[in-house]
């Protein structure tokens, strides 16, 4: 069970990737006061949930930068919890991930939290991953965006001058553009 009314925080989650200098994931993590979410197995409180947008890749397969180009692998919405997520970011893949605390009211948070579990639940499965246009990353600014009002939102127009530089992704500059435009509060410590 979730209450989208008790999302206290939305943190966008980054985890750099090989190669380092031009690759990273990104996430949204809602936090929730109290009993919020409740695992339904358990009956206990999560503290968080993770909505993520990714490229699907087989056992066996890699994600590539011609395939993310290209719009040739599946787009698919991952929902974990944040306990979880941590789990196997940190333990399983031993990857670095990054925090950075959104500036949302609660209406806001509630809004994007809505519009990232129907989008989850809806499964689009014609929608195609593509690096400059349905990424991670323009994935989780669609999600924020939905609970934004209008005049917050952030505009795709604003995009395309930014990812075309050399050596730049749209995951790899999202933190640095959205604390740029005020939509950053607070940067926590990395994990590990």
């Amino acid at each position: 069970r979730i209450d989208a009314k008790a999302v206290r925080r939305v943190t966008l989650l980054m985890t750099p990737f090989d190669p380092r200098k031009y690759a990273s994931h990104a996430a949204l993590l809602f936090e929730f006061d109290g009993a919020g979410a409740v695992d339904p197995d358990t009956g206990r409180p999560i503290s968080g949930i993770v909505i993520s947008a990714e490229a699907r890749i087989r056992e066996g397969e890699a994600f590539n930068f011609s395939q993310g180009l290209s719009g040739k692998s599946p787009l698919i919405h991952v929902v974990s919890t944040w306990d979880d997520y941590k789990q196997s970011l940190l333990e399983v893949w031993k990857d670095k991930l990054e925090r950075f605390v959104l500036r949302v009211s609660p209406a806001e948070a509630r809004g994007a939290l809505e519009a990232g579990l129907e989008v989850a639940l809806r499964a689009d499965r014609t929608a195609r991953y593509r690096l400059l246009d349905a990424s991670c990353a323009t994935q989780a600014v669609d999600i924020l965006n939905a609970g934004l009002s209008p005049e917050r939102r952030i505009q795709r127009k604003w995009f395309f001058g930014l990812i075309l530089r050399p050596g730049v992704t749209v995951a790899g500059w999202l933190p640095g553009f959205l604390t740029r435009r005020g939509y950053v509060e607070e940067r926590l410590p990395d994990l590990p």
